[in-house]
């Protein structure tokens, strides 16, 4: 919190005081996404008997993880001034 004060002479006459009050309030929000990896594996065999053949076919699917994170941060100001009169004789 920050005070500020300030005096001034109006005509001679009074004084205002004029106190301002600033108060800051910060929030952070963090949010983070993860995708997971998954492997699948497909294994096809095929035999032909004429020649005794072997066709094996291997197929292979992979997904890739992913993570984010994202941080938001919010500040908030607030400000309050208060004026007050002091009313005095100046005498010349």
């Amino acid at each position: 919190m920050k005070l500020y004060y300030k005096l001034e002479l109006i005509d001679k006459k009074c004084i205002v005081t004029t106190t301002t009050s600033t108060t800051s309030t910060t929030a952070t929000t963090t949010t983070t996404t993860t995708t997971t990896t998954t492997t699948t594996t497909t294994t096809t065999t095929t035999t032909t008997t004429t020649t005794t053949t072997t066709t094996t076919t291997t197929t292979t699917t992979t997904t890739t993880t992913t993570t984010a994170t994202t941080t938001t941060t919010t500040t908030e100001t607030t400000t309050t001034t208060t004026a007050s009169t002091l009313n005095i004789l100046i005498l010349p």
